[in-house]
């Protein structure tokens, strides 16, 4: 036999909220992203660059937003976004 167990909805919202980092506007998180690059002439973002800015925005888990952020905007396919 299973048991249920009952979640308070204002209890689950409020960790939900908790884990929420509201992001600075997007020139602070633009900034925050070039502050990052590595290689200012080519104007690119790796793998490592990108975990430390979203580390440093303050998500949960910036491995997984890197890995993420590269399936989504890496175009090439070469493991680099551009960042300007």
């Amino acid at each position: 036999m299973f048991r249920q167990r009952s979640l308070v909805h204002d209890l689950v919202w409020s960790r939900f909220l908790k884990e929420i980092v509201l992001a600075p506007n997007s020139k602070q998180v633009r900034e925050i992203f070039m502050r990052h690059v590595k290689d200012p002439d080519n104007n690119v973002l790796g793998w490592n660059e990108l975990k430390a800015a979203f580390s440093e925005l303050g998500a949960g888990y910036p491995d997984f937003r890197a890995d993420r952020a590269l399936v989504f905007a890496d175009v090439n396919g070469d493991g680099l976004i551009a960042a300007g």
